[in-house]
């Protein structure tokens, strides 16, 4: 293939597009944000257990700590809300926080919302779970085996999304190179740092019964919302990509 290094992206400066608004000042973090009058704090209590059954929640002794406002549970969320919308291919419904069981280390068991995040936290520090341990599946090879722990018991296996993209003939390429080199590569566990953690903020309008969301994770839908009404979205711009999409959860929790 011809380089033309005119328009070739490797080797080249490519211009930031936030950089602006991050030099001048003008760039909106979560502490930027108007507290809104009367907003809750909310903590959340996750589970420690890779996979395990939800035998019980005892939610009183979060309800004893001074400020502690409410107490949201997955039996709770569903009697409140849908499962939350997915692309998977095998029937897994989830929600904002476990309802039966957990499928990995630190998945929402509960939610405490009270004055202050300090109290809020106190309060996940007295509510009581108790767990039935069940085999993890923490190898996405062997979790395909037939007789590997399943976690969605509603799906046939632990495959419960599969696509395939081709393009171009790779047949053709394949068999006509002169040379095919196979390699099986394994990637470890790896994150980021962003600029500022996952932080969402939502008021609730109960005129247009909507929402306005500040949250720095803008790849999130309302319409992926447990109840769709008309909501409104504010972005923030503390690096809304990589590991904050998994704080689509945490902008559901709020509303």
């Amino acid at each position: 293939m011809a380089n033309n290094s005119e328009s070739a992206w490797v080797g080249q400066a490519v211009p930031r597009r936030e950089d602006d608004a991050l030099l001048a000042g003008t760039a909106r973090f979560a502490a930027d944000v108007e507290p809104v009058g009367g907003a809750l704090h909310a903590a959340v209590l996750r589970s420690p257990l890779p996979h395990a059954v939800i035998e019980a929640i005892d939610t009183e002794g979060a309800f004893e700590v001074a400020g502690v406002a409410a107490v949201l549970t997955g039996g709770d969320l569903v009697a409140l809300c849908r499962p939350l919308a997915n692309i998977l291919t095998e029937s897994a419904p989830m929600y904002p926080v476990a309802t039966d069981r957990v499928r990995y280390v630190g998945e929402p068991v509960a939610v405490v919302l009270a004055e202050s995040r300090a109290i809020a936290e106190d309060g996940c520090d007295r509510i009581e779970v108790r767990y039935l341990p069940l085999d993890p599946v923490v190898d996405p090879l062997a979790a395909t085996n037939e007789h590997a722990p399943l976690l969605h018991e509603n799906a046939e296996s632990n495959l419960v999304h599969d696509r395939t993209f081709v393009y171009g003939d790779p047949v053709e390429a394949f068999a006509s190179a002169p040379h095919v080199v196979e390699h099986t590569a394994r990637f470890p566990r790896s994150t980021a740092m962003p600029l500022e953690t996952a932080v969402v903020t939502a008021e609730f309008d109960p005129g247009t019964v909507g929402y306005t969301v500040w949250s720095n994770y803008g790849g999130w839908s309302f319409d992926d919302s447990p109840e769709c009404y008309g909501r409104s979205e504010v972005t923030l711009d503390g690096d809304g990509v990589g590991v904050l999409e998994l704080s689509t959860n945490d902008v559901h929790l709020c509303n």
